[in-house]
Order: C-alpha cells, then structure tokens, then sequence
C-alpha cells in the first residue's frame, strides 16, 4: 500500500485481500489519516463508517510519539458509540522504537526506560477511550511485538459472528 513520510497520500481505501480457501477472504484495508483538513477529516470518517460496518476487527493506529488525542477522540467516539461496538477495536500503538528516551544503538526491543514509557502511554489511551480492550504496542520497523498483534487480531477475529478459525 502507498505510504509517504511527507505527504499525506492514502485519499482513499487501499485494501489486500487473501483467499484462505475457496469463498473465504481475509482482507486488510488501510483508510486514510485524520488531521489534515476538517472538510477531509468529515469524507473520512463517512468512509469509516461504511468500512466498519463490514468489518470484523478494526486496528486504530496511533503514532507513539504523538501526544495529541483530541482528533482522534472525537473521531472515535462518533465512530464507536456503544461500548459493543468497542469490543472489536484493537489499539496498536507503533514506533515504539522512537518513543523517548530514543537509544539509537538500541536493539528490536524496547530500552527499560522506553518500557516504561510505552505502559504510560497505554495508561493514556485507556483513559481517553475507555471500554477498549486490546491495546497492544509494537514497532513495525524493528518488528518488535508485531506477533503479538497478529495473536491479538486473531483473538477478536474468533469472537465475531460469522467468522470461524
């Protein structure tokens, strides 16, 4: 899927889908990003809403070195108004690797120092989006807790209706 550090290029739906077995699909769709404009943020969260309705689990990304919530709270709470509805989100904190204090000769794992910063941040998001369940970090770019994630998603996979592991 298209990614830019810059830019902001994901305008709309990017998806992969994989047959498991004949009639039978996991499919992963990166939506766009909050924050770049409100009239953006509004067709957004309309293509939100149409993806979540068909969708057994949602990933809300958060940056670990972003302290700003309020975007996303707003969002969130228009998006999953009944604590049910929650039950099928699963936070992932990632760029857990840049999260103070940054060790640039660190290896895949966390420093005890930015351990402890990543159990802050987790404290953080569970009071600002209470009712969620599932908040898991992880650093896509040292691959650290990343099967931890995919343990987690098939965890909620197994809990919706209609889909059987």
């Amino acid at each position: 899927m298209e990614t830019s550090d810059v830019a902001a290029c994901t305008r709309v739906v990017q998806s992969v889908e994989y047959q498991l077995r004949p009639g039978h699909y996991l499919s992963f769709a990166d939506l766009p990003g909050l924050g770049e404009s409100q009239v953006r943020d509004d067709e957004y969260l309309e293509i939100y809403r149409t993806i979540l309705r068909k969708s057994d689990v949602a990933v809300y990304l958060f940056r670990a070195d972003n302290r700003d919530f309020s975007i996303d709270q707003r969002a969130f709470d228009g998006l999953f108004q009944q604590n049910g509805q929650r039950e099928k989100v699963i936070m992932v904190i990632n760029g857990c690797d840049k999260i103070d204090p940054i060790h640039r000769q660190a290896g895949r794992d966390p420093t005890p120092l930015q351990q402890e910063n990543i159990e802050r941040k987790i404290g953080d998001l569970r009071n600002v989006f209470p009712g969620i369940e599932h908040i898991v970090p992880c650093s896509a770019e040292t691959g650290w807790n990343l099967e931890t994630l995919a343990q987690t998603i098939v965890r909620v996979l197994a809990r919706s209706n209609g889909v059987t592991l």
